[in-house]
């Protein structure tokens, strides 16, 4: 199987300006801004998930398509691979993500005792506008971009470099880590990066993973949204 010529580097480089916008731009000068705008969680984080979106996206061609000389197949972008001849798949491993998850954050929330993150509380706003918001950056623009970058770009980076198993692993941590400092999800996530990564192993199309974890955060917010 013909696997991009990217460097491990070009991973370290993209990562590093993902951490950046993420950790110290928005963390520390967007989010109080906006804050301070009189913004509420919502609409802040669908304003932040949008930034990073950007910046994820914009990285990932200058620094890893154009500066390579690839092309969008080589994340993943094949049409000619049919959405409808992996369903049975896309099910099965939603719902596995699902029964997953579920088990995981009983295990955190009553076992281990820890607390829900600020965006599940924010579930619970009534506001309709508010809720499709957050709706939307859960099951759309989160799973498009993330799929992009960490299945699309550094996965598939990983598997030039490494066999199937360590680069799914190290891609499943990577992947986790990135959406600290939400503790309640990092298994959740851990156990999701390892499936999101499987499913584009299997059918070598970015468009599965991104379905599947679509479906997983819009399954997880309307649980979420029921259960307030």
């Amino acid at each position: 199987m013909n696997r991009a010529n990217w460097r491990i580097w070009d991973v370290v480089f993209i990562l590093s300006i993902h951490l950046i916008a993420k950790f110290i731009v928005v963390d520390f000068w967007l989010e109080p801004l906006l804050t301070g705008f009189g913004f509420d969680g919502v609409i802040t984080g669908t304003i932040t998930g949008l930034f990073l979106a950007c910046v994820a996206l914009t990285s990932v061609f200058l620094f890893g398509i154009k500066k390579n000389n690839l092309s969008f197949r080589d994340l993943g972008f094949r049409p000619e691979i049919k959405i409808r001849k992996h369903l049975r798949l896309i099910s099965i491993y939603t719902l596995l993500a699902l029964v997953t998850a579920g088990l995981l954050l009983y295990i955190m929330y009553e076992v281990i005792g820890v607390g829900p993150n600020e965006r599940s509380n924010a579930v619970a706003d009534p506001n309709v506008f508010k809720l499709t918001l957050a709706l939307l950056s859960a099951a759309v623009i989160s799973p498009f971009y993330e799929e992009i970058v960490y299945r699309g770009f550094i996965y598939e980076n990983f598997r030039k470099h490494f066999n199937r198993w360590p680069a799914i692993l190290l891609n499943a941590i990577i992947f986790s880590l990135v959406h600290l400092p939400s503790l309640d999800i990092l298994p959740v996530n851990i156990v999701n990066g390892i499936l999101f990564a499987l499913a584009y192993e299997k059918t070598r199309s970015i468009y599965v993973p991104m379905i599947i974890h679509g479906l997983f955060n819009a399954i997880l917010f309307l649980g979420v949204l029921i259960g307030n």
